[in-house]
């Protein structure tokens, strides 16, 4: 059964397109924007962005919630009074949604560092051999790629 129009333009229209590798100045405005464009998916540009005068710190995990900030002397949930349980649920529940989204960011940030440093050539990887910060990475790719206009 023959192809018809419509789905070649339908293939041809999900395929992926050829990634942009940084090699010189002129590549630099579309990779930039796709590595801007990856980051906003993500919803990470602001950990990324180079031209950020005061940007926000990539954050760390937060810490378990103690037993005993709950209840004097408790060591174990089973310390715990049926009403300082309830709170030490929610603050456990509270916890655990900023855990993943705190491993979400880091994980995010660190997937965009692997983008930039697959998708630019053996000479402008010599400017970022010893980085994995995307922000940093990206501050020292733009002195020598970023066109003079």
């Amino acid at each position: 059964m023959p192809i018809t129009d419509m789905e070649i333009e339908i293939l041809l229209l999900t395929a992926p397109s050829k990634p942009i590798i940084l090699t010189e100045r002129n590549d630099w405005p579309a990779w930039y924007k796709e590595i801007r464009l990856a980051s906003m998916c993500k919803n990470i540009w602001p950990y990324v962005d180079p031209d950020t005068k005061d940007p926000p710190a990539v954050p760390d995990e937060p810490a378990l919630p103690a037993y005993g900030d709950f209840q004097i002397g408790a060591l174990r949930y089973s310390d715990l009074d049926e009403k300082n349980r309830v709170g030490y649920d929610h603050a456990l529940r509270v916890y655990l949604w900023m855990r993943d989204d705190v491993r979400r960011i880091r994980g995010d940030v660190a997937y965009i560092a692997l983008v930039i440093a697959t998708s630019v050539s053996k000479y402008a990887r010599g400017f970022i051999v010893d980085e994995d910060d995307p922000r940093e990475m990206l501050r020292l790719l733009k002195g020598p790629f970023e066109p003079s206009f």
